[in-house]
């Protein structure tokens, strides 16, 4: 377990960006799988390893951290967090972002990581299109655009819809 993750767990809460039901409810741990994984892009590696799963990515080992944590309630009342990370611009890309949003978010994140450009013309919106054939392929579009504007992608938009 990192020492990070109590102070950011303390630190989402503070923002308002989870409730405090940590174990009782699926969307708080949810979003913290996925803010977790974002954060790394602006500065706070926990160092956990994701795989790609049903609802995007997710680390197993970080969900047995954090439910130890909240067994030994162990949030701190005041977050202390890296100063290498950016919190305002993590704040900016996540602030009033759904859960189907944070799915795409991350899972796009984690396909330009596995795939890169390896494969040219075929674009990170229709690799993430299939693989959450689920949502629709415009929407999915839309989280590229927001995640290509905050900086975090390198591909370049090629719409092979």
């Amino acid at each position: 377990m990192t020492d990070a993750l109590p102070s950011f767990i303390s630190y989402l809460t503070h923002k308002k960006l989870i409730t405090s039901d940590i174990e009782e409810s699926f969307d708080t741990r949810f979003r913290i799988q996925k803010y977790v994984f974002l954060a790394k892009f602006y500065g706070l590696d926990m160092h956990y390893a994701y795989s790609l799963y049903v609802r995007g990515p997710y680390s197993p080992e970080l969900t047995q951290a954090y439910y130890k944590i909240t067994e030994d309630k162990a949030i701190p009342d005041k977050p202390v967090l890296s100063e290498s990370f950016k919190s305002e611009e993590f704040l900016k890309l996540v602030e009033g972002r759904d859960n189907e949003w944070l799915e795409i978010a991350a899972t796009m994140m984690k396909l330009e990581n596995l795939y890169g450009r390896q494969h040219g013309s075929t674009s990170l919106i229709s690799k993430t299109h299939r693989v959450k054939y689920g949502f629709e392929y415009n929407f999915v579009a839309d989280v590229f655009d927001n995640l290509k504007k905050m900086g975090l992608l390198s591909e370049t938009r090629i719409d092979t819809a």
